[in-house]
């Protein structure tokens, strides 16, 4: 999800607590690195889309992603195979 490289970036396809959608982690042309998430429908915490730069992701607990200065979290599932992700969120 992170080129790094100089490579233009490519958001990839993923479901967010079951919500499809497309996401990375990069600067996007700001100082620190962040996630960003555009949703296909509107998440019901989410809105139609979510960023920020407080966020991170513990080794014990794959795809739970903490945000905020809450606590708070979302499951992120992060697909390669773009039909993939569609077909399964239907």
């Amino acid at each position: 999800m992170k080129p790094g490289d100089g490579t233009p970036f490519i958001l990839r396809p993923v479901l967010v607590d079951g919500f499809p959608a497309k996401a990375g982690i990069d600067s996007f042309g700001m100082y620190s690195t962040r996630i960003f998430i555009d949703f296909e429908q509107a998440h019901s915490e989410y809105g139609s889309e979510f960023g920020t730069k407080y966020f991170y992701f513990e080794s014990e607990n794959p795809g739970e992603c903490h945000w905020g200065h809450d606590n708070k979290s979302f499951f992120l599932e992060v697909f390669t195979d773009d039909d993939h992700v569609w077909q399964n969120a239907q």
